[in-house]
């Protein structure tokens, strides 16, 4: 299948551009007017290093405005997260001072507790966070200051959430599948496809929920903006590792969401998979997912094969898939394959026995209803490998 094959991009070295971040977005234009609201307003976007995505200097933020220009918001930046507050004064300009969590503790005198004596966590100032309004209010953009170790700077670019009303619901409003291909010219990275699902409330909030080829869990939220844009941020492995990249919703053949996504892991010695680390650039590939009505399977196959390639297997394993019933695939009784369906995500997990029948692959996968091909990734002994459902014949890559 050719379906994805031309969406992946070759990177060299370990702190990505971040021209893939920022090339698509318009430079903002301050405003001279004073903030005024005439709705509660939500803004969300990335932080980001201008000479490169680094783990633990890469990240998200959201902040909720009043009418009156005070607002609230939260930032996270690698595995670190702190809340904040602040006003944006006449110009559109804003200060804040950020505190962030030591992990320690200590006693509090608190008179209106429940004792006179309460636990609270130690918290000393980590990040200067400068805002301005921009773009007629549409966008905020500025810098994050930090002054840890020897101190850093990032840049941060957001935008105003879609309005939305329980009789106006965003038009992206629904149930998706995603996958994350593979990058064949990363070096050292990982051989398999990415997989999970995205909610999109009647609000335009985001959910993401998902898994990569090297085990580790994926979990991201975002709201959507007024022009489609998805600001895609998720800490890995407890700040080692970060995918990142602005997404937008489309109505390209192919894939319902576009957008370049880094993907980058720390070295780690004490880990199965890829100790010495690795970055991938890459873009997602996603389809609006529809539940069937039963009898009818996730995937309209009448003539399936599954494919089984790279990682640690000497040569590619295929075999010949049918249904048994609208949530099972099975495969030749000698290869003990076995593929289960979910009617609710549109994901899927299955196991086969190596043709030596030395050993069991597990894997698992998203489908995709808009290309009525299925894509993930199984783990081997030190690597992990592509897995592939679609419609014979099949035509390789």
């Amino acid at each position: 299948m050719k379906q994805h094959a031309h969406v992946l991009e070759h990177v060299l070295f370990l702190a990505v551009s971040v021209t893939s971040l920022v090339a698509d977005r318009a430079a903002p234009a301050a405003t001279s007017n004073a903030p005024s609201f005439a709705v509660k307003t939500v803004y969300n976007g990335l932080i980001y290093r201008e000479d490169g995505v680094l783990p633990g200097e890469t990240g998200y933020f959201r902040i909720d405005v009043s009418r009156n220009g005070r607002f609230t918001g939260k930032l996270f930046v690698g595995a670190q997260s702190a809340h904040f507050h602040g006003r944006f004064n006449q110009q559109g300009t804003a200060y804040v001072s950020v505190k962030v969590g030591t992990g320690k503790y200590e006693f509090a005198y608190d008179p209106d507790g429940w004792s006179e004596w309460d636990i609270r966590e130690v918290k000393k100032l980590k990040w200067t966070l400068i805002l301005q309004l921009t773009n007629g209010l549409d966008q905020v953009a500025g810098q994050i200051l930090s002054y840890t170790r020897t101190g850093w700077t990032a840049s941060v670019l957001g935008d105003r959430a879609r309005s939305s009303s329980p009789t106006n619901p965003v038009p992206e409003a629904g149930q998706y599948t995603v996958v994350i291909p593979q990058n064949p010219d990363s070096q050292g990275g990982p051989e398999g496809d990415g997989c999970g699902t995205v909610t999109v409330d009647k609000s335009g909030s985001i959910r993401l929920l998902g898994v990569l080829p090297d085990s580790s869990k994926i979990t991201a939220s975002a709201i959507l903006s007024e022009g489609g844009v998805w600001p895609l941020f998720a800490s890995l492995r407890a700040g080692n590792g970060v995918l990142v990249g602005w997404l937008y919703f489309t109505n390209s053949a192919g894939s319902d969401v576009a957008g370049q996504l880094t993907w980058i892991r720390l070295r780690h010695p004490r880990v199965r998979f890829y100790r010495e680390g690795f970055t991938n650039q890459t873009r997602v590939l996603a389809s609006r997912y529809v539940r069937p009505i039963s009898p009818s399977p996730v995937l309209p196959l009448t003539d399936a094969v599954l494919v089984l390639r790279g990682g640690d297997l000497s040569s590619s394993l295929t075999n010949s898939l049918v249904f048994q019933t609208p949530t099972k695939m099975t495969g030749t009784p000698d290869s003990q394959l076995t593929v289960h369906f979910s009617l609710s995500t549109g994901l899927f997990m299955g196991r086969t026995e190596t043709p030596e029948r030395t050993r069991v692959l597990s894997f698992t996968g998203a489908t995709l209803q808009n290309q009525t091909v299925g894509f993930g990734y199984f783990l081997g002994n030190s690597r992990s490998g592509e897995v592939i459902i679609a419609q014979l014949p099949w035509q390789d890559r």
